[in-house]
């Protein structure tokens, strides 16, 4: 009976721990137009097609595969609030992930110890208020189906169709599927055997996709955000370096993707439990995670499991050259470690709990909350000229303006257009594109910009171009057009 409650008390604490670590504010670049599109589903009962949100590309359709992700965004925000939303869902995703893990291991040191790479280092991608949560808890259990258990195989279509309506990652979910299927096919037929089953799953796991508000559409639209040009601006689609992330950051991934490779190859030797299909699948993402620190979260996933079956094999094992005195002590460090990863992550959660309601960690990290306050009290009029990280911000915070450009618009081309590009030349050259800006701004009507105080393009426009302060803080300024008229509404 006490060890019973022992083992709750132990899959309580280890849940609260992976709750705390992966929670975080709202204050990330793509909350605002996330939210706006659930609340649009939820007062107009329909998805939105068109592009109402920004002034450029007026016409262009684009394909939402996160929809569903915003409406639930929008609704559990609408009646539990911010903390609600987040608690909800990062205790959902905990459980689930605890679930998984402990279907491989009951030792609670193993548990302890996985939960503790797994958790702070996907909670570092701050899924807890993004779509990425949903994408991230599919390739799990994907992964888990065809390591573990073969025989759900059969329910991955389900597992897809839901997930191509949520987040675009469910084409990373159907490369690892595809690579399993040629492997698994390979082997049968060199046994003269054909499962003619798992053919049929993957199809449809494919096809299912198809199942969305915009058909075939989606696929276009994901083939065009394979575009190399947004990498190279995107901070999470740039290389994990010493250049762009800290070091001791670096460090950890470094040591991680070692320890999640070595796990996969020697599950390979030792227990046969994963096969060459893992093997490619997180040599690939390893690889990838060279050129884009977004891939390194994926092989982290892939990853985890193997991890967790061969922990749980080697300690298995070492119980039988260990004096049977030693394995009490070897069995409480599992009590020992969670409560001391409460303990860790008790303190920061508290922050980040104090600082989720209200504006303060948009404050903190350097969104334009004073100066949008300032222009819901003194309203300007023509169109504005924003700065690209603050677009889903504005869409969120002043829904009345329509935005130059927002982080749904990276990949937005048509034939050699792109928005993301004419927005670079212009703040990052603005010398060399002024012409570029002006024409902007005659044919957009714009009268205003809202821009990071100090920027090269700020200072460009109030030196060179003569644009006139209308408000400045130590994180914004707005200019204002000294050629347009009537400035406020």
């Amino acid at each position: 009976m006490l060890s019973r409650h022992l083992n709750k008390i132990f899959f309580v604490s280890l849940f609260l721990f992976g709750v705390m670590t992966i929670f975080r504010d709202l204050a990330d670049n793509d909350f605002g137009w996330h939210f706006r599109y659930g609340e649009y589903i939820v007062n107009n009962h329909q998805v939105l097609r068109d592009n109402t949100f920004s002034y450029i590309m007026p016409e262009y359709k684009w394909a939402n595969s996160y929809w569903l992700s915003q409406l639930i965004m929008y609704v559990l925000i609408r009646y539990t609030g911010v903390i609600g939303f987040s608690l909800i869902l990062d205790g959902v995703f905990t459980l689930a992930t605890l679930k998984v893990f402990s279907g491989l291991s009951k030792d609670k040191l193993i548990l302890s110890l996985g939960s503790l790479l797994f958790f702070p280092f996907v909670g570092w991608f701050s899924i807890a208020t993004r779509p990425l949560l949903y994408s991230t808890l599919f390739m799990l259990l994907l992964v888990y189906v065809l390591l573990y258990r073969e025989g759900y195989v059969k329910y991955l279509p389900l597992m897809f169709m839901l997930w191509a309506n949520m987040h675009a990652d469910f084409t990373l979910g159907l490369f690892v599927f595809g690579i399993y299927t040629a492997f698994k096919i390979y082997s049968m037929y060199k046994q003269k055997v054909l499962d003619y089953a798992l053919l049929l799953y993957s199809s449809a796991s494919v096809l299912v996709t198809l199942i969305n508000p915009y058909g075939l559409r989606l696929w276009e639209t994901l083939l065009k955000e394979t575009h190399p040009y947004q990498f190279s601006l995107i901070t999470e689609w740039m290389p994990f370096s010493l250049d762009t992330h800290p070091g001791s950051s670096f460090i950890a991934y470094t040591v991680l993707s070692g320890i999640f490779i070595a796990s996969i190859v020697v599950n390979l030797v030792i227990q046969k439990k994963s096969g060459m299909w893992l093997v490619l699948a997180g040599s690939f993402f390893f690889l990838a995670s060279l050129r884009s620190v977004y891939f390194s979260r994926v092989l982290i996933v892939v990853g985890i499991l193997s991890f967790i079956s061969l922990s749980t094999y080697l300690l298995n094992e070492s119980k039988y050259l260990v004096r049977k005195n030693y394995i009490k002590p070897m069995k409480a460090l599992g009590y020992y470690f969670v409560a001391a990863l409460i303990l860790i992550s008790f303190q920061s959660f508290a922050v980040k709990l104090e600082s989720i309601n209200g504006m303060k960690s948009w404050r903190d990290k350097g969104y334009p909350v004073d100066a949008v306050n300032y222009i819901k009290q003194n309203p300007l009029s023509g169109n504005m000229f924003n700065n690209f990280n603050w677009g889903g911000y504005l869409i969120w915070q002043l829904p009345e303006y329509k935005t130059f450009i927002d982080g749904r618009m990276t990949s937005w081309r048509e034939e050699d257009y792109s928005i993301l590009e004419e927005y670079v030349n212009v703040t990052y050259y603005p010398d060399e594109y002024e012409g570029k800006f002006d024409r902007y701004v005659e044919a957009e009507n714009i009268g205003w910009v809202i821009h990071k105080n100090g920027s090269k393009f700020a200072t460009f426009l109030v030196e060179e171009k003569n644009w006139t302060t209308h408000y400045e803080d130590n994180s914004a300024i707005i200019l204002v057009n000294p050629h347009f008229s009537n400035q406020t509404r």
